[in-house]
């Protein structure tokens, strides 16, 4: 009896996966026929890694300096080694390469169904509102932007951001086990997938939630619980990075060298700083009102790739 109704309390989440596959799927039917997006920034990598793709395929070795870029820079970013990390195996199941196809896309995408789907479960939602919610969070145009551009890792990094904060709620509303076990599953992700600006935008997020969580704590009394959740979550951060370091340490030390570190070569009459300028960085970030294409696509006008018609 109790074996029949843990599978009827599982039925609407398999239901969900297989929908979410479904549209996926139907969406990007195209690529069953042979085709392919042109996704410019992927087409781009290949270029960037050339000469270190072509000197491992010679010889088996890898080289960390690309000749194939500027004057010449370090490897970090263009071909090295496959890293060794453990949360691999949730990203063959997750992305559904396990099962042969691409993370590039229909990986990506079928991702953010579930993370979504995570989340609002996480939350308290039913299984048919966390459906209907997960639906709409996905489709959004931005989803499809990036993945049309081909930030691969941004788009995979953005969608673990919901289970995350799911995550990181339920060990606050004391379901440690949950809550540990999805933030240690998608923050192992998150930082494997290696994109620190969503990472930081996240991370900022959590110190906010956690702060709200902690006045509450104390105005009604529950700091010993308050404490231990917060141990739990450090616990998961840790061995979430842990993996990850082989990745962290080198960018961290390539960073200090690029633009984002300080350049080394400036104008005359630029601002010193440690880091990019914040003119510069909101040259890619949404304006207020851009935001609303999130809902309403083209609001602001088309992808400068191409032109809307006399009739849009």
């Amino acid at each position: 009896m109790m074996n029949s109704t843990k599978i009827k309390n599982w039925l609407p989440h398999i239901a969900a996966i297989l929908m979410f596959f479904a549209m996926t799927a139907i969406y990007f039917a195209p690529v069953f026929q042979g085709k392919d997006l042109m996704q410019a920034d992927a087409i781009n990598s290949q270029g960037w890694g050339k000469d270190l793709r072509d000197y491992h395929e010679k010889t088996g070795d890898y080289a960390y300096w690309s000749n194939a870029m500027f004057a010449g820079m370090p490897a970090n970013y263009t071909y090295a080694p496959e890293p060794v990390n453990v949360f691999k195996a949730f990203e063959k199941v997750l992305t559904l390469s396990m099962f042969g196809f691409t993370r590039r896309h229909i990986g990506s995408i079928f991702l953010t169904f579930v993370c979504f789907y995570i989340f609002l479960l996480s939350i308290g939602c039913r299984s048919w509102l966390s459906f209907a919610g997960s639906i709409a969070y996905t489709l959004c145009s931005y989803n499809f932007i990036i993945i049309e551009a081909g930030h691969m890792n941004k788009s995979l990094v953005m969608a673990t951001m919901a289970p995350i904060i799911g995550g990181v709620m339920l060990c606050y509303r004391g379901k440690l086990l949950w809550g540990a076990l999805i933030t240690l599953i998608f923050s192992g992700l998150n930082i494997f997938w290696s994109h620190q600006q969503i990472s930081y935008y996240l991370l900022l997020v959590l110190i906010i939630l956690a702060v709200v969580y902690l006045v509450y704590a104390i105005r009604e009394k529950q700091l010993k619980n308050y404490f231990k959740a917060t141990g739990v979550l450090l616990i998961a951060a840790i061995l979430a990075v842990i993996p990850a370091v082989g990745q962290l340490v080198p960018s961290a030390d390539y960073a200090k060298e690029s633009m984002r570190g300080g350049t080394v070569l400036k104008q005359s009459d630029e601002k010193k700083s440690s880091g990019l300028e914040i003119d510069y960085a909101y040259q890619w970030s949404y304006g207020i009102g851009e935001t609303f294409t999130l809902l309403v696509p083209n609001l602001y006008g088309a992808s400068s790739h191409y032109s809307l018609d006399e009739n849009s």
